[in-house]
């Protein structure tokens, strides 16, 4: 569990009252993201997934990729996401060659921003019209190497970047 999402903010006037120059200082609001939409996100078992194509294998605890396929959907139907904004999260290791991307299939495409190397990842994606309710994950240019820990939820409200803000 995350301190974050059972914080809460108290305003104490007389604290606030000898700050700088008299200005009251805000904290912008943390990302709030909504249940887990897919089950077997640490690849447990070889079950739940889809896989497009040969050149993966679930095992070990991780999606492993042999790099043998240009193109290659990992997904679960999760439902329409048409017009939602989506965090894909996941691990990368063992990396050795090609990308990943958050996959989800549309009437008017299914790419999103693509990563490479080892570490942990995040893609927010808007979901745009016609999503056929299959999401997961799309490796590209033969990717070879082991994904784990995905994990994919609705964006319910983004984060603005860490900041005080002065009011006037």
């Amino acid at each position: 569990m995350s301190l974050y999402n059972d914080a809460t903010m108290i305003f104490l006037g007389q604290a606030a009252a000898g700050g700088v120059s008299g200005k009251l200082h805000t904290v912008k609001p943390l990302e709030k993201l909504g249940e887990e939409l897919i089950t077997n996100n640490g690849f447990d078992r070889d079950v739940d997934w889809t896989k497009s194509a040969d050149g993966i294998s679930i095992t070990g605890g991780e999606a492993v990729y042999d790099g043998s396929e240009e193109i290659v959907d990992l997904y679960q139907p999760v439902g329409s996401l048409s017009g939602k904004s989506i965090k894909v999260s996941f691990t990368i290791r063992d990396y050795e060659a090609g990308t990943i991307g958050g996959m989800f299939h549309m009437s008017n495409g299914a790419a999103t921003t693509q990563v490479t190397g080892n570490g942990k990842h995040s893609i927010i994606h808007q979901v745009g019209t016609g999503h056929n309710g299959n999401t997961g994950i799309r490796s590209y240019s033969y990717f070879k190497g082991k994904i784990d820990n995905i994990s994919i939820k609705e964006v319910e409200q983004e984060a603005d970047p860490f900041f005080f803000q002065r009011l006037s």
